[in-house]
């Protein structure tokens, strides 16, 4: 007894099957790789935009990709970071020690340019730069010997001191506190009267160790890009099998 058995759609399909597990299954995987990074970056800076104030666009333009190369499914991965030195403690944290005779400046929102008393606080950094800025780095610290009759009377004395040389800024020390404050105001007037005289708080001194609360915009990134790997993959997978015209159920040639 002899059987005819039609087996040429069957090898259609191994055929299918061989050329998808080499060529289309690792350009797929490739593809949906780059895909999830560049989702990733978009959302991460999406992140940056709404939940930080920047100075300018340097944090954004940090969040890097590096693509995957090749086609081997074992060793295949794309990266997404932050070129910016600060992103690792704004994500996880950190603390700060001072090495100094004053303690650690830890930056107001006057400083930072977001406003006097502005909370939550959401600037990155150390205050704006730039001409006409100021920077800690450009501010002189020193303890005048003043005689006055209170703490008050003396932290006066000095700023006044501090408007008549030029000075837009002036450190205070009563003990307890030691600060960096701004000085608008206190000038001459004709007739020998004064401005008023205005101090705005820029850098505090007073703590030798600070914790830095963490600020995480790359956990909700990650929570997002999740959520749309699936649809990628897919997207990747049904375009590779239309471009090599796999599983049409044609029967072979």
């Amino acid at each position: 007894m002899r059987i005819t058995v039609d087996t040429r759609q069957i090898e259609r399909y191994e055929r299918d099957l061989d050329l998808f597990a080499k060529r289309a299954l690792p350009h797929a995987a490739k593809a949906a790789t780059n895909d999830n990074a560049f989702d990733a970056r978009r959302i991460w800076q999406e992140q940056i935009r709404e939940t930080l104030i920047t100075r300018n666009t340097y944090t954004e333009r940090s969040i890097k990709v590096e693509k995957a190369k090749g086609l081997r499914l074992a060793t295949m991965r794309a990266v997404v970071g932050a070129e910016a030195s600060y992103m690792d403690e704004l994500e996880f944290g950190g603390s700060k020690t001072s090495k100094g005779k004053e303690g650690v400046p830890l930056t107001t929102t006057v400083a930072s340019g977001e406003g006097q008393g502005v909370q939550p606080r959401r600037q990155l950094g150390g205050g704006k730069r730039g001409r006409g800025k100021l920077a800690l780095r450009n501010i002189r610290l020193g303890k005048e010997n003043i005689r006055a009759r209170s703490k008050r009377q003396a932290i006066f004395i000095k700023s006044i001191l501090a408007v008549d040389s030029g000075r837009k800024t002036v450190f205070i020390d009563n003990g307890r506190k030691q600060a960096i404050f701004k000085i608008t105001g206190g000038k001459k007037k004709q007739g020998g009267k004064r401005t008023k005289l205005r101090m705005r708080m820029l850098y505090d001194l007073s703590k030798r160790f600070y914790t830095i609360p963490k600020h995480p915009t790359l956990e909700p990134t990650l929570k997002k890009v999740e959520a749309i790997m699936p649809a990628n993959y897919l997207k990747a997978l049904k375009f590779q099998v239309k471009r090599h015209n796999l599983f049409t159920g044609r029967a072979a040639a």
